[in-house]
């Protein structure tokens, strides 16, 4: 692999992460953000609710991305999850 693809979906994840702290998102914070080459991404986010939660994955699919949630639960201040974002 020559870094390509991982740049790409970098890149487009830095775009989305600046569209979505400009209002789209409301209250969702980026706990963790992993990259491991076999694996892809790994974000883990606070968000206020599942349907916040939604819309973010909806938003990195528009971006091209391959979106799974390996977990989402409800915690006292929202929706903790963790999402595996491939190319």
């Amino acid at each position: 692999m020559n870094g390509q693809p991982r740049q790409s979906l970098a890149r487009r994840l830095d775009s989305l992460a600046s569209q979505w702290s400009n209002g789209d998102g409301g209250d969702t914070r980026i706990r963790r953000l992993d990259y491991q080459q076999a694996q892809g991404w790994a974000l883990q986010v606070n968000a206020p609710d599942f349907s916040t939660l939604e819309r973010l994955r909806e938003a990195l699919a528009q971006q091209g991305a391959n979106v799974q949630a390996d977990s989402a639960v409800l915690a006292p201040d929202g929706v903790s999850a963790r999402l595996k974002i491939t190319d």
